[in-house]
């Protein structure tokens, strides 16, 4: 009997969870880690919008991808962090303009045939942490942030009118289910970074211009919790 075969494009497809970002901003900051490296930005034609996103964390066999929406693709997105001369923005552009220290220029990569299936994460495939103080999160991801000399990221998200922040990246753990270690973090709307005053011994959030006084961590704003979060933690 012959082997069936499986269709060119089931095979070319991956498995997909998509997580939407709160803002275009949040998908650029969560790409651009300040390295010269940063990851490129996909995007894919869905009616009369464009789908932005980028790849995420692999839970299992299946790809976290995060995402939002646009009115219009080029073939960069040029990013600029809070500084002194700017206020954190981006830009989606055809234009290639001269290199600047100051801003990252994403590539933007526009698939014409959809390149994965949507695939749900059922609700015991993370392990949800929760810690008492959000604020060794913070510190940890900024000591290996400077270590790997670039800035770290967490998430951010809203739930139950309560805002948490989490990381998978805190705990080096190779088992299933994958772990996203978190804490509540009572703070006033949507923010960028996190910064560190190591003489103040302060967390914060903050938009402000970058300071050499202080350390940072990214903050990438969810729209929607993570599938199956629970806010008392996992039951292990």
């Amino acid at each position: 009997m012959a082997k069936s075969r499986s269709k060119p494009h089931q095979k070319q497809q991956f498995a997909v969870h998509p997580i939407r970002v709160a803002s275009q901003l949040d998908l650029a900051r969560y790409l651009c880690d300040f390295t010269p490296g940063a990851m490129p930005l996909f995007a894919l034609k869905e009616g009369n919008k464009y789908r932005l996103f980028a790849e995420g964390e692999k839970i299992n066999d299946t790809h976290i991808i995060y995402y939002t929406e646009s009115d219009r693709v080029g073939r960069y997105c040029v990013y600029t962090p809070p500084s002194a001369s700017a206020k954190e923005s981006l830009e989606i552009t055809d234009r290639r303009s001269e290199p600047d220290y100051r801003v990252y220029r994403l590539d933007m990569v526009e698939f014409l045939t959809k390149p994965y299936m949507e695939k749900r994460l059922h609700k015991d495939e993370i392990a949800f942490l929760r810690v008492s103080d959000p604020r060794p999160i913070i510190t940890s991801l900024m000591h290996k942030g400077i270590s790997n000399e670039t800035i770290d990221k967490v998430y951010a998200f809203r739930h139950n009118g309560e805002t948490f922040i989490g990381t998978f990246d805190l705990m080096a753990d190779k088992a299933e289910p994958t772990w996203f270690v978190f804490a509540k973090f009572d703070m006033d709307g949507a923010h960028g970074f996190f910064r560190y005053s190591t003489q103040a011994d302060k967390v914060e959030p903050t938009d402000a211009p970058f300071d050499n006084q202080y350390f940072y961590v990214r903050i990438v704003n969810l729209a929607e919790p993570l599938p199956g979060f629970r806010p008392e933690g996992s039951k292990l």
